[in-house]
């Protein structure tokens, strides 16, 4: 009894420190597997679990598929065009001018300068992630590969003015 126990609490362990994204609940409260269905669509390659989960074609609408968008927008060569994409990326409640100035001057600035440092081939917006953690429903952090630091911590929250939709909320991309 003592072992099912313990065999239990390892393969809690190792769900809860899984790089796959966590299985949404649908609507009669039975769990998709997004995992195998970004497998199977070219999304999620378990290629080097050591550097992370790669994510190349993320599910329309997921947090991967913000994120992906951000990095995106980052490799633009018209700083003004990706500045575009990364607005409709964000989070409402960063929509007061001082806080959109400031994430463009800040964040923005920073993604464009760093961005070859998230993307395994640097001619496309592929990434790794590293690490999900889900502090609630609403909310989802990713932790993203960093070829020359500690992975980096993406948090998205849905938006309520976005119909619920996955928005970045605090990035350090």
């Amino acid at each position: 009894m003592r072992v099912l126990t313990v065999l239990s609490a390892i393969a809690i362990a190792i769900a809860a420190t899984s790089c796959t994204p966590s299985a949404p609940k649908s609507a009669g409260g039975e769990e998709a597997s997004v995992a195998a269905e970004q497998a199977d669509e070219g999304g999620l390659e378990e290629d080097n679990l050591e550097e992370g989960v790669l994510v190349s074609a993320p599910i329309e609408g997921s947090p991967e598929a913000v994120i992906q968008g951000l990095i995106a927008a980052a490799m633009y060569p018209d700083e003004e065009a990706g500045w575009k994409v990364v607005r409709e990326l964000l989070h409402s409640s960063i929509s007061a001018p001082h806080a959109l100035k400031g994430y463009r001057e800040m964040n923005y600035a920073a993604s464009r300068r760093k961005v070859a440092l998230f993307t395994p081939d640097d001619t496309k917006p592929h990434f790794r992630v590293v690490k999900r953690t889900t502090p609630s429903d609403d909310k989802v952090k990713l932790f993203i590969h960093n070829e020359k630091s500690m992975p980096t911590p993406c948090t998205l929250k849905r938006d309520a003015d976005a119909q619920g939709a996955w928005r970045i909320y605090v990035c350090s991309l």
